[in-house]
């Protein structure tokens, strides 16, 4: 966390629906993998978010499935998606 305890409702305030997240995060990179299973490639989303500025949040999905969501660096590491791979065969 880049902030004080006492600034969390500034930088992360409590959120009851998705368009007051999407006022939190901005997406700044996608990352299309060479890895593939069922014929679709992985895709990794990175954002920049207002309470982890310097690690962002980063998303990885497989078809309509998120695949995990960690740290920015979770949108290009292909092994996770290579893991996940092996787990859905």
């Amino acid at each position: 966390m880049g902030f004080k305890w006492e600034e969390r409702a500034t930088y992360l305030p409590d959120v009851d629906s998705s368009d007051q997240l999407f006022d939190l995060i901005e997406l700044c990179n996608i990352h299309i993998h060479d890895v593939s299973n069922d014929g679709m490639a992985y895709i990794g989303y990175e954002f920049t978010c207002a309470w982890e500025e310097e690690h962002g949040i980063g998303v990885m999905t497989h078809k309509n499935r998120i695949v995990a969501i960690d740290g920015a660096d979770t949108s290009i590491l292909s092994w996770i998606a290579e893991n996940d791979k092996v787990e859905q065969i």
